[in-house]
């Protein structure tokens, strides 16, 4: 593909998102401006020196995704050799594919966008998924939902607090996922206020029923 297909497919796409998805996040990779050669340098001193990028990131966290990349072609035949499963031994399409795994590793939706038609069949695909509350509140909530699940020992001071003070009343999972979430959030004092409010009328503590 040639940097000016490229680049007018981008623009197709970010023209298709400025009028159906005015209020979409998204950014373009600039692989497609040919830049002068101090300008490609300076631009590389920003970067993590990994290659492979996909070229288009919208930056809205959909299901169980940070966001979405997409690594544009224009067309399948780019990819992959005529079976449509093997790919083509193609140094470039071998970082970009390894790329694709890290992201996808690190809880981004990504995947190659084979043509206009696909990239816009996959980003509607993408959009229509339920709207999640943000990134930051899967990460707490499976961050919370681990403290049930690992030894007090593994966690950090505050987290013990937390743990200790669910275990006087017995908690279930739920329980420490919702006081996870609050610590991750709002701090210690706030997750502690919400587990004694919570068990105030409901249960004894373990401790205080042995002291009785």
């Amino acid at each position: 593909m040639s940097r000016k297909e490229e680049l007018n497919i981008q623009k197709a796409i970010a023209e298709y998102l400025h009028i159906v998805h005015p209020d979409i996040l998204f950014r373009s990779d600039l692989g497609g401006i040919r830049l002068t050669r101090g300008l490609r340098v300076q631009a590389k001193l920003l970067q993590d020196g990994r290659h492979g990028y996909p070229d288009m990131f919208l930056s809205e966290p959909r299901g169980q995704y940070h966001g979405l990349y997409g690594e544009l072609k224009t067309g399948a035949g780019e990819v992959f050799l005529k079976d449509g499963v093997t790919f083509r031994k193609d140094e470039h399409v071998a970082e970009q594919w390894a790329m694709i795994q890290m992201l996808r590793q690190r809880g981004y939706a990504a995947d190659w966008w084979l043509g206009y038609d696909d990239a816009i069949a996959k980003i509607e695909a993408y959009l229509a998924l339920e709207h999640t509350v943000g990134w930051h509140y899967r990460v707490a909530t499976d961050a919370a939902a681990a403290l049930a699940a690992v030894g007090v020992g593994e966690l950090n001071k505050e987290q013990r607090i937390l743990v200790k003070e669910l275990k006087k009343y017995k908690a279930l999972p739920h329980h420490y996922k919702m006081a996870g979430i609050l610590l991750s959030v709002n701090g210690l004092d706030n997750a502690l206020e919400f587990v004694r409010g919570l068990f105030a009328k409901k249960l004894t503590p373990i401790d205080t029923v042995a002291e009785n």
